[in-house]
């Protein structure tokens, strides 16, 4: 009986305070949506496209909004966005973007060989399957260059993707980027 209670004890302790709740989401996500729901929107310095969310992993959006109210990932509007945020709102947050869960159309659009070696955890087409790795598939070219730039530099912070980075040249990010970002994928605005 002690060691049913004591089974029983540690799973309710292991299990979620909060299961998200992308229609509370929805609401949350009114502030974000004043970048991330305006297509082709730019970010100022540096300049770049401002990331396509929806469709996005729930997963990865969450570790990436944890990582901005905690300092480990720094943009001053991001930075400043996820501070007031609770675990609770970036779970329903990232849940809402989630909702518009992008489904890979099967064969990747173009042909890129050196996107051969990000195919392990982004997919050929970049529709991974993996919620902790990011969808590139659709996202802004000009979001990505950066994102790869930030990885090899070292000005973003991934043990993975800094290794994989690391021989990247300029123009191998770039061919990268816009291979990825032909493919079907992320949406800026919600779906209708």
């Amino acid at each position: 009986m002690l060691r049913a209670l004591t089974v029983l004890a540690l799973a309710l302790i292991a299990m979620p305070l909060h299961a998200a709740d992308a229609d509370a989401g929805r609401t949350k996500a009114n502030t974000c949506l004043g970048c991330h729901g305006i297509p082709g929107y730019d970010n100022t310095y540096p300049h770049y496209k401002v990331p396509k969310l929806f469709g996005q992993h729930a997963t990865y959006l969450e570790a990436a909004l944890h990582a901005y109210r905690d300092g480990a990932r720094v943009h001053p509007t991001m930075s400043a966005q996820a501070a007031a945020l609770s675990d609770e709102d970036i779970a329903d947050i990232a849940a809402y973007f989630e909702s518009a869960l992008v489904v890979s159309p099967g064969t990747p659009v173009g042909q890129e060989d050196r996107a051969a070696v990000c195919a392990g955890c982004h997919m050929a087409d970049g529709v991974s399957t993996i919620p902790d790795n990011p969808i590139l598939a659709g996202q802004h070219a000009s979001y990505i260059v950066q994102a790869l730039h930030g990885y090899r530099d070292g000005t973003r912070t991934n043990a993975i993707m800094a290794g994989m980075t690391m021989s990247l040249t300029d123009a191998d990010i770039e061919a990268l980027a816009h291979y990825f970002a032909m493919q079907q994928g992320l949406g800026d605005h919600a779906p209708q």
